[in-house]
């Protein structure tokens, strides 16, 4: 048996508190995905079937980089809060697409750690997840994927340049 993470641990390495934070929304993903399977047929099913191995993939990973800097891997909660209720394939659909959303968001803020190999798996897991989220909902790409729609509210515009006469 292992003991639980140590919150000190998250605190002097920033790297293992973003790693730690990227394998909370794998967790959260596979949960997600489980529960999203009996609303799901044909060939919907089988990309939820893709997307759940795919996570639990990433999930191995993050835990063996945690483990590599000295961290004790978090373990799944027993249920999470889904961002929405998948009663039906078209709502399954949209709460796959915001699971999807979810994971980019945390992949995200594990591509500012300075570790390149770190930031790597950080961009390669980014790219992926906004993909499924983006296969899933079928929605323009977001500027930033990752960041809240809102996120540069209120940032200045660059100012066009002057004509060339």
């Amino acid at each position: 048996m292992s003991r639980s993470p140590d919150p000190a641990e998250s605190t002097a390495d920033p790297a293992l508190a973003a790693l730690q934070t990227a394998l909370r929304a794998e967790h959260a993903a596979i949960f997600g995905y489980g529960r999203l399977g009996p609303e799901l047929s044909g060939g919907r099913r089988q990309r939820a079937v893709r997307d759940i191995e795919a996570h639990r993939a990433r999930r191995d990973g993050l835990r063996r980089m945690v483990l590599d800097r000295g961290g004790v891997p978090e373990r799944a909660a027993p249920a999470y809060e889904l961002p929405g209720e998948p009663d039906g394939a078209e709502a399954a659909a949209r709460v796959a697409a915001q699971l999807e959303w979810a994971t980019a968001r945390a992949q995200l803020a594990l591509a500012a750690v300075p570790d390149p190999e770190v930031r790597a798996a950080a961009g390669a897991a980014l790219q992926d997840s906004t993909l499924r989220a983006l296969s899933w909902s079928e929605a323009e790409v977001p500027a930033w994927p990752g960041y809240p729609d809102d996120a540069f509210a209120g940032a200045p515009s660059p100012s066009p340049a002057p004509a060339a006469d």
